[in-house]
């Protein structure tokens, strides 16, 4: 086998050898290298459930922040990733302070090693050297303590590099290889322990499962969550779920927006006017209609602004709904006077192509206002 294998991902890299793992991540890029020590390092980090009483939040909460920082910058799916190779130092600081807490002499020696791996992940966002992956890399094949585990871990750390991506993740942790048992007990108890305050560690819970799995695809909320503010982190893990509910609100209003239908006709009249240039008999009501889709777009823009505003505003955010319940309302009286109308038939009818094209999506309008509703109430 060739132990050094190109950037492509076409051979594995014999993991028992830190020498030539070293050699060959420094061919890699930082994306790599941050995706392979955090997957390495997902695969123990359920050795953490062990910690127990006060201890556990302080610990639990910097290594999940060092893991979602370097399997962010590992994702490659946003430009937007520079300001983490100035945080990453803090992050792993914080990880280190964790791992000080354990009481080697107490506690299995798997906790302390699984916890400088995750801290190690998270500062080879900024390592110029392939050295701190390494680490991580090392560091989580000693938090199992019995051999064949060990060459497990390495086997699945090898498969890492014979895939042709790493960046997106879309592989099981453990892909093609046996989960070691020790690891599978953790990983159930660890999954149970935080089942138990979603609250507090829900957010968590799902994202550890999805990447375990390797289905994990939200990393537009994943990275707002490792930008939020050491101040926050610093509070500890209730503060920093606060924080995710307002960040997750948000994506959802995002989505909501992006699910409204958008041409180049949404505005008031059709591009021939109403009804074109044979237009049919015109509905009573259709300006007063295309009044009120002016109020629904109204409140779409204004809530589309303050979705992507640093610092959105509350009072705007429920102006902008009140325009959408004023709007909306009026589109599903209307509807329920005209069921069963097409795109062509509104138009036909005289209706605006954007006013059609509303009021044949009122679910998503209905969705878009329940989004904002919620996101409105944590702010």
């Amino acid at each position: 086998m060739d132990d050094v294998a190109g950037g492509g991902g076409v051979s594995g890299v014999d993991f028992s050898d830190e020498e030539k793992v070293v050699a060959w991540l420094e061919e890699q890029s930082v994306e790599v290298r941050c995706a392979i020590a955090s997957r390495a390092t997902l695969r123990v980090s359920a050795n953490i459930c062990r910690v127990e009483g006060e201890d556990f939040p302080r610990i639990a909460l910097p290594v999940f922040r060092a893991l979602l920082t370097s399997a962010a910058y590992g994702s490659g799916l946003s430009a937007d990733l520079e300001w983490l190779q100035s945080t990453s130092v803090s992050v792993c600081a914080a990880a280190r302070s964790a791992a000080s807490l354990i009481d080697v002499q107490n506690a299995s020696s798997a906790i302390p090693f699984t916890i400088l791996s995750a801290g190690l992940a998270a500062l080879s966002v900024g390592d110029t050297t392939a050295g701190a992956a390494a680490d991580s890399i090392t560091h989580s094949t000693r938090s199992v303590t019995h051999g064949k585990g060990n060459t497990t871990i390495l086997s699945a750390a090898t498969k890492d590099t014979e895939q042709q991506t790493f960046a997106s993740f879309e592989f099981p942790l453990w892909q093609g290889v046996e989960v070691p048992s020790s690891i599978a007990l953790n990983h159930q108890d660890f999954l149970d322990l935080l089942d138990q305050n979603r609250a507090t560690w829900g957010f968590w819970h799902d994202w550890y499962l999805a990447m375990w799995e390797g289905r994990f695809t939200d990393w537009d909320l994943a990275i707002e969550v490792a930008k939020i503010p050491d101040d926050v982190w610093e509070q500890g893990a209730e503060a920093v779920a606060s924080e995710i509910d307002k960040k997750w609100a948000r994506q959802a209003v995002r989505s909501a927006l992006n699910n409204l239908p958008r041409t180049d006709t949404l505005n008031a009249a059709d591009r021939h006017g109403i009804g074109g240039n044979a237009p049919p008999e015109a509905l009573e009501d259709v300006a007063q209609l295309a009044s009120q889709t002016t109020l629904i777009w109204a409140g779409v823009e204004a809530l589309e602004k303050e979705a992507y505003a640093e610092k959105p505003n509350k009072t705007r955010i429920l102006a902008a709904i009140a325009l959408l319940q004023s709007g909306a309302g009026a589109c599903v009286k209307w509807l329920g006077r005209k069921m069963d109308l097409t795109i062509d038939e509104l138009i036909k009818w005289g209706v605006p192509t954007g006013a059609a094209h509303l009021l044949l999506n009122q679910p998503k309008i209905q969705a878009l206002i329940h989004a904002a509703i919620k996101w409105s109430g944590l702010l």
